[in-house]
């Protein structure tokens, strides 16, 4: 058996070996014929370039040798699973390994330090940790790219510390997972902008540990790459096939004056109490559930979680299911509520009655930017300023939710839903603002006290204000079904 050859296939040195059979394996690139690989047969805590073998030992890497005494790995134990690096620096032998962990998290409490740091590669992560004095918590991605279900899992560890601090490469990747984690973690993500050289390890190794504490010391705030001035950058906003994105909904004359429900916008249905806002909101809720595959997210302040199920439940049996007397099992109506989220498509979210009302744009944040929520919706607004601190009048937590919420619409390219009361005047109470953000207003009219159950149970919808399409007016007529509750079109 012939070892420590160089690969023929690859080019790569000494990780070669020819069986006596004739058969071959290479332990870098993993070409071979016939013969058998040679098994892992020891695992060693050692120094790995430059980084300190009690460092390695903390994180759990190893070196593994095959029964030659060759080292032909490295082993990173994540909290789910370990990864492997075959040497030099094979990643492609992780069948099954998901990347949404990141390395490091098992070795840091929650919030036991003020910062964070954040690298994209394990030994960078080891490296920085060893360069800092092992005193700061140091973690690495998973790969270069943060998908969705690693921000679902690491989110709540994530936002224990005060700040995120991000020292990936300076490459277009670096920088989009850079936006990922200041889009979910806003206010809180700092920037190391590493120059003399391009990682960590590469400090470590060339004896540079001062330049990369002084990098990191010197830390910017980051901010998103949001400014746009050339040429590519108006390419790219107008080959934006998600501008003026809509989904239509169950109400045709609405659809031709607006096309359906806007992402990037704030809606607002307005009108007087008892004209049945909550009721036209959650036909919008329960027609998407239904009919389309987009995760939304719903916060309804003047009922229960438990009556917001039952009323999207109703939809799907066609039985008023806030009957007390209703008569359907409790296994039916949870079976109805499955169908309704079989995709896990439905987020029900709550605002504390002790929470800041301004923390309602961190939670539309989070459900966009980490949870894929294409559309949010809240009723009513006016709710929301119930818990505003003593210094501000209802008219100004209500003014800056509004503008915020618009904002927040466009930026992140979601359909934010709001009801909102309106007085006798038409104007949207508390807050004029309310109606002013709003890109698109339905009013609704219905004369709930005519003794007519036919008239009583219709509502009518006007649309006053169009700003993504333009035209405005008749939107048409719903009708109310005492008997299941729920609401759908006059034809």
């Amino acid at each position: 058996m012939e070892t420590h050859q160089d690969c023929p296939h690859c080019g790569h040195k000494e990780c070669y070996t020819v069986f006596p059979d004739g058969g071959y394996y290479c332990h870098s690139c993993g070409a071979k014929s016939g013969g058998k690989p040679l098994e892992i047969e020891e695992r060693n805590f050692e120094t790995i370039r430059g980084i300190d073998k009690k460092v390695c030992e903390f994180y759990g890497t190893t070196v593994d040798y095959d029964s030659l005494g060759n080292a032909v790995r490295h082993t990173y134990p994540y909290p789910h699973a370990e990864k492997y690096r075959y040497l030099p620096k094979d990643f492609s032998k992780n069948k099954g390994f998901t990347t949404d962990h990141l390395f490091g998290q098992d070795k840091f409490n929650p919030g036991c330090a003020k910062y964070i740091t954040i690298v994209e590669g394990e030994l960078d992560a080891m490296s920085a940790y060893q360069i800092l004095g092992k005193r700061w918590p140091v973690v690495s991605l998973p790969s270069a790219s943060i998908s969705r279900k690693l921000l679902q899992n690491v989110h709540e560890y994530l936002n224990s510390f005060e700040s995120i601090v991000i020292c990936t490469d300076g490459d277009d990747a670096g920088k989009k997972a850079s936006d990922t984690l200041c889009e979910a973690f806003p206010g809180k993500v700092w920037r190391v902008k590493l120059e003399k050289h391009k990682d960590a390890n590469a400090f470590l190794q060339a004896g540079d540990e001062e330049s990369f504490k002084w990098s990191w010391v010197n830390r910017e705030r980051y901010v998103p790459s949001n400014v746009y001035n050339n040429k590519s950058d108006f390419d790219s906003i107008l080959d934006d096939d998600e501008t003026n994105t809509f989904i239509p909904t169950p109400i045709t004359d609405f659809n031709k004056l607006c096309k359906g429900l806007m992402q990037g916008h704030l809606t607002v249905i307005t009108g007087p109490e008892g004209q049945g806002k909550t009721e036209v909101m959650r036909l919008f809720e329960a027609d998407i559930l239904m009919n389309h595959d987009i995760p939304i997210a719903v916060l309804h302040m003047e009922e229960s979680k438990k009556t917001c199920l039952l009323s999207l439940a109703s939809y799907v049996l066609g039985i008023n299911l806030r009957d007390p007397e209703h008569g359907v099992p409790q296994e039916d109506i949870k079976a109805a509520i499955d169908k309704l989220n079989a995709k896990k498509n439905l987020f029900l979210f709550e605002l504390g009655i002790d929470e800041d009302p301004l923390s309602i744009m961190d939670k539309v944040r989070m459900l966009t930017s980490v949870y894929g929520c294409r559309y949010i919706f809240i009723d009513p607004i006016q709710q929301l300023s119930y818990g505003k601190d003593k210094d501000s009048t209802e008219e100004q937590v209500l003014t800056k939710i509004s503008v915020q919420l618009e904002r927040i619409a466009t930026e992140f390219n979601v359909g934010i839903v709001c009801t909102t009361h309106v007085n006798d005047d038409g104007q949207t109470r508390s807050s004029r603002m309310i109606g002013k953000s709003a890109s698109v207003r339905i009013d609704l009219q219905r004369d709930h006290m005519n003794p007519d159950p036919d008239i009583r149970n219709q509502t009518k919808l006007m649309v006053s204000k169009n700003r993504p399409i333009g035209p405005t007016g008749f939107a048409g007529v719903l009708e109310f079904d005492p008997g299941s509750f729920t609401l759908k079109e006059m034809v």
